[in-house]
């Protein structure tokens, strides 16, 4: 039965169409379209990582996915619903301040979940996001995440 609970909030994380308006402040934050696009995309995959954390604390991927977060924490009541739909409760934001352990810590159980989840971590040089980069020492060439070839 959990797996098949699992299995739906997979799907529903998987086609799930980011709102509008979060495209559009996301537009306002980021370089252009396609880190936007970017974003989005690992948004959702560190979204699914999520759902394969088994509880453990994740750090964020990239500064540009940390700000995708935040800009739809902010739409309350859009991201409370994705919560229930996704993960059957809501995903708390716990600032780095606050975590236990250092970000670099996060970011392995993020990647760990993510490969979890079924996705290939692939490494960039870049990334894209230069003003952003230097928020995150590690993430910057650790995000590039793959479909997985089934």
């Amino acid at each position: 039965m959990m797996l098949m609970t699992r299995k739906r909030r997979r799907a529903f994380i998987a086609s799930y169409e980011f709102p509008a308006a979060l495209r559009a402040k996301l537009r306002e934050k980021l370089d252009n379209e396609h880190q936007v696009a970017v974003a989005l995309e690992g948004l959702r995959e560190w979204y699914m990582a999520c759902l394969y954390a088994k509880g453990e604390m994740l750090g964020m991927p990239s500064k540009a996915v940390d700000i995708a977060w935040h800009e739809m924490i902010l739409m309350t009541r859009t991201y409370q619903h994705f919560c229930e739909r996704a993960f059957g409760y809501y995903l708390h934001h716990s600032p780095e301040a606050i975590m236990d352990a250092p970000m670099r810590d996060g970011l392995a159980r993020t990647l760990a979940a993510i490969e979890r989840s079924g996705f290939r971590i692939e490494r960039y040089r870049g990334f894209g996001f230069p003003r952003h980069a230097r928020a995150y020492p590690v993430a910057p060439r650790i995000l590039g995440v793959a479909r997985p070839d089934r």
